[in-house]
């Protein structure tokens, strides 16, 4: 599966996540995408998203989850960290994921706060890259 279409699943899956929360129409005016494509990918007519639509979700979810739409989970960590990154050359996103990890993982026992549990899940994805 490519990186786009790893997005494109897990904004799919946002959408379907927030859908069930509240409604097709809700959604659609949120991400302002028609009303008939959000029901699309709902009801899985479309499954795949272009262009357009993937920069319409992109930041209709990244403006959703920072009012607290979804939670911190390691899947929407690695979505936040793949966005922090994209002006990072692809070739080299994973090696600059695995740094940012290193960092935070850093931060962290320099303030002897535990860390959170998606950054260990984080480093498993990560850290099986060389050094």
């Amino acid at each position: 599966m490519s990186d786009g279409e790893g997005e494109a699943a897990f904004l799919i899956a946002a959408v379907r996540r927030e859908v069930g929360r509240s409604s097709i129409r809700a959604v659609a005016q949120k991400s302002g995408v028609s009303h008939g494509g959000i029901a699309n990918l709902v009801s899985g007519k479309t499954g795949r998203l272009y262009g357009t639509t993937v920069s319409k979700l992109r930041d209709w979810y990244l403006r959703q989850w920072a009012t607290g739409g979804d939670g911190l989970t390691p899947e929407v960590a690695a979505y936040l960290i793949e966005q922090v990154l994209t002006a990072i050359a692809p070739e080299k996103r994973k090696a600059a994921a695995l740094e940012l990890v290193r960092a935070l993982e850093s931060f962290y026992a320099r303030h002897h706060t535990p860390r959170p549990a998606w950054l260990s899940t984080a480093r498993s994805e990560y850290g099986a890259l060389p050094r």
